[in-house]
């Protein structure tokens, strides 16, 4: 076996920062760690077999998938290995063959380390109708890991895609790595790190990966040209008329049995004869921290034409709560009757869920008036978005014609599918629906089907596929499909990463202009470089699966420098006579609040203002009313804004001149009600306070060594919109997402939070008026509680700590939640990533 990267070399010019990275790799690796977030198509295989030839050590690399492993293979021999060398002196992809590079996936080490056939998934997410990914089937139960370690010397390990180190693939590569780390040296590399997880899942990923040590963000990708220019786009449509029926009769259920209730009168005696009605006084502290429930008996109470009890009034008025009676408050009422077992009794409680459950209102232990389940994903799936997908289609051919790299994502492949070459209506989405949705709309556009099952491609492209799989060795047939001008390739092997390849190279060549696939085969780690319009079909909502699908259609194509991508996401709006919901703020539909945390993931450029950020506010057109009208000039909106990909290009160059590549997260805390921040803080404007306050929490994150003692906190006035912008610089994406967590905790509504900080007065009698939740991440130990408790109490005014399980502390929860400031104020916190302005 080769021995040492003395002959290896890369053999292309380094990116800037690809460079600024290796220059700074040494002291990142002080711990024998080294972890990277950069986007996709940023060039992290080949910073991972840079920093590989450096340690000039044996290297196990480990991927998520076939074709990921298989890349790093390529890469090596195309860009660091001299052409009269061979490969296969360097490199193998087999376990018990090890070489100077050896490159397995996560699921091959999971099996040689827990000495089990069982193949652990990294996600749960699976398709419908077969497994279509591209986890193999490596199985190395028989080989010793450790003793092949020590034996061949092997002292660097890299984790590629390291996000997918969770569930059984992480507790296996976790007790390996604790077992070889003082002997080896860890690279991750990953473009979605697992900012979404539970924090025990982010404290055991760091613990492997070690700290963020370097992130590359889009914007920098797309200044250095590294990446393309490119915009996300919004396609609107309303439910099929199918889909209207079902949710206009589910609507209908819900409104009657509403009625029913007010009819029936038991619910209204079961409040009118419990103690609470009777003895508010005595059960104020119950009804108190039940705030919604309350609110909403007394509305029922009006609505079914009683007039409620002065006393138990009241103590209404001391939650300064109101309204009216309407689906939202039901739902809270019915949601508080079925839980709340210090004001209800069992038998109570019983009926109240038997009553719902009876008309199907009820799911998992949750009341649903507003929306179910079933409807919600109507509407993620809904058919119409097939009429969205032809549009768009439609206009990009129009814009691009020939030119046209069109890749359409999706969750299935629907193979049973009876619509391929028929006359069938097509009312599901999947690979094989929206393939012959496209077939019959678009003569002209060479279309392929591609999962890990069938491969469809049109009979005139058959002897361009064909004479490139005989160049690279794939052996393949072509069956004809009935009635229709394509053909189903068949490959010898069940490998999907030769097939992929061979379909692959015929779209970056032309013989191929469009591709429909699902997300778990071609939505992470399929490079294809010349993708221009990006159809995301999927339901997708996840900052990583979304990123990664995203990534496909930013990277640069060297043969079109001037490329320019079109990202279209589809989203179905419930028309308004349809929806309960009461703020018209955003679309009402589950759909759109999936869209919403999507965008929520990732940088973009706004329509509106030269400025990049994340959130769905920078790429929505669609206001209230949601009606006909609406839908069709928001899409019109969107068409004009597609159509000027020359446009994208100038206004990202613009924005790019005016911004530096910090990414700031951005805090936006509303101007308060009178009131909010009143005088405990010595007569302060709200501005002074707020600063105040931050102060108070990145101090004590300095205090923890939670955050580097580096960062600092920026403010900014909104004018407009009288609100403060918060946010902190010098410090890790990581370290900016718990920095917003525990402003938008201690800002937050007094729950059950562990810790609080209520006001001490000098005659030493606290004040609850004047209380904030101690965050979570300083909650853990009294210790980290009191070092934050030092640091308000210093800003702002005498708190004292109170911890809210002891017996004491509960007396003070019940009347903290009833009288402080924050819950009657309450001000949510909407954060963003932003790009710093110069």
């Amino acid at each position: 076996m080769i021995k040492d990267f003395s002959k290896v070399k890369f053999k292309g010019n380094f990116r800037v920062y690809q460079k600024r990275v290796i220059d700074n790799s040494c002291k990142h690796l002080h711990n024998n760690k080294i972890h990277i977030v950069a986007a996709p198509g940023s060039g992290k295989t080949i910073l991972g077999l840079e920093l590989i030839r450096m340690l000039d050590k044996p290297a196990l690399i480990l991927s998520p998938t076939i074709a990921i492993r298989e890349q790093w293979k390529d890469r090596f021999s195309d860009m660091f290995l001299p052409s009269n060398i061979d490969i296969e002196d360097y490199f193998s992809c087999v376990l018990s063959s090890p070489k100077l590079l050896t490159s397995i996936t996560y699921q091959g080490l999971y099996t040689a380390y827990r000495k089990t056939e069982k193949l652990a998934k990294a996600t749960t997410l699976e398709e419908e109708d077969g497994d279509d990914s591209d986890f193999p089937k490596e199985n190395y139960c028989t080989i010793d890991l450790i003793k092949l370690m020590k034996d061949h010397n092997i002292s660097t390990i890299c984790l590629d895609e390291a996000h997918h180190l969770r569930a059984e693939w992480q507790r296996a590569l976790y007790e390996f790595v604790k077992q070889v780390e003082h002997s080896v040296t860890i690279i991750a590399l990953t473009a979605t790190p697992p900012y979404d997880s539970s924090k025990a899942e982010w404290d055991k990923y760091i613990a492997m990966c070690g700290p963020i040590d370097e992130e590359i963000f889009v914007p920098e990708l797309v200044r250095t040209k590294a990446l393309c220019p490119h915009q996300d786009f919004i396609c609107y449509n309303f439910p099929s008329q199918n889909e209207v029926d079902l949710i206009s009769k589910y609507n209908q259920k819900v409104s009657d049995t509403v009625a029913k209730i007010f009819a029936e009168g038991e619910f209204l005696r079961i409040i009118q004869n419990s103690r609470f009605y009777n003895d508010p006084l005595e059960f104020e502290d119950e009804l108190a921290s039940e705030p919604s429930l309350f609110n909403a008996m007394i509305l029922f109470l009006e609505a079914s034409g009683y007039k409620p009890k002065k006393q138990f009034v009241k103590v209404l008025e001391k939650c300064e709560k109101g309204g009216t009676w309407d689906l939202s408050v039901a739902q809270n009422l019915l949601q508080g009757m079925m839980d709340n077992d210090q004001l209800f009794c069992d038998k109570d409680r019983d009926f109240v869920k038997n009553y719902l459950s009876r008309y199907g209102l009820v799911e998992k232990k949750r009341v649903k008036l507003l929306s179910c389940e079933e409807h919600e994903k109507l509407l993620i799936t809904s058919t119409s978005k097939l009429g969205s997908i032809d549009r768009i289609v439609d206009r990009e051919w129009v814009n691009l014609g020939e030119n046209i790299r069109l890749l359409v994502l999706t969750d299935y492949i629907r193979l049973n599918s009876s619509v391929l070459g028929s006359d069938k209506e097509i009312n599901e989405l999947g690979v094989i629906p929206i393939f012959e949705l496209l077939r019959r709309k678009c003569i002209s556009l060479k279309i392929a089907a591609v999962s890990g099952r069938i491969v469809i491609v049109p009979n005139s492209c058959l002897d361009g596929v064909a004479k490139i799989a005989k160049e690279s060795g794939a052996k393949m047939k072509a069956v004809p499909i009935k009635g229709i001008e394509y053909s189903e390739l068949k490959f010898e092997g069940s490998n999907n990463a030769q097939k992929i390849a061979v379909i692959t190279n015929a779209f970056n060549t032309g013989i191929l202009n469009g591709i429909v696939g699902t997300k778990s085969l071609l939505g992470e780690g399929w490079d294809s470089p010349v993708i221009n319009t990006l159809i995301l079909a999927s339901c997708v909502g996840s900052f990583m699966l979304s990123n990664q699908m995203r990534g496909r259609a930013i990277r640069m194509d060297k043969n079109k420098p001037d490329k320019v991508s079109n990202i279209w996401h589809l989203t179905t709006i419930l028309p308004d006579h349809l929806s309960p919901k009461l703020n018209n703020e955003s679309p009402p539909s589950a759909d759109f609040d999936t869209l919403s945390r999507r965008f929520k993931s990732f940088l973009g450029l706004s329509y509106f203002n030269d400025v990049i950020e994340s959130g769905i506010i920078r790429a929505n057109t669609l206001k209230a009313p949601y009606d006909e009208a609406s839908i069709n000039s928001a899409n019109e909106k969107m068409t004009q804004l597609a159509n000027g990909r020359l446009l994208t290009d100038q206004r990202w160059q613009q924005t790019l001149a005016n911004s530096a590549d910090d990414v700031l997260i951005q805090n936006e805390i509303p101007s308060p009600k009178k009131g909010f921040f009143p005088s405990m803080f010595i007569r302060p404007s709200h501005y002074s306070t707020i600063k105040k306050i931050t102060h108070a929490i990145l101090k004590t994150f300095k205090d923890l060594h939670l955050i580097h003692k580096k960062a600092r906190a920026l403010f900014e006035k909104n004018f407009v919109s009288k609100s403060v912008h918060v946010s902190i610089t010098k410090c890790s994406k990581y370290e900016k997402n718990i920095f917003h967590q525990a402003m938008s905790e201690v800002f937050a509504p007094i729950d059950n939070q562990k810790y609080l900080l209520v006001k001490t007065k000098r005659n030493k009698k606290i004040d609850k008026r004047y209380a904030f939740a101690v965050p979570e991440i300083f909650a853990n130990r009294k210790e980290n509680a009191e070092k934050f408790l030092l640091r308000m109490t210093k800003r702002l005014t005498t708190f004292g700590l109170y911890f809210t399980r002891s017996a004491e502390g509960k007396k003070i929860l019940a009347n903290v939640k009833r009288r402080a400031y924050v819950n009657k104020h309450f001000v949510e916190l909407h954060a963003r990533m932003k790009l710093r302005v110069k």
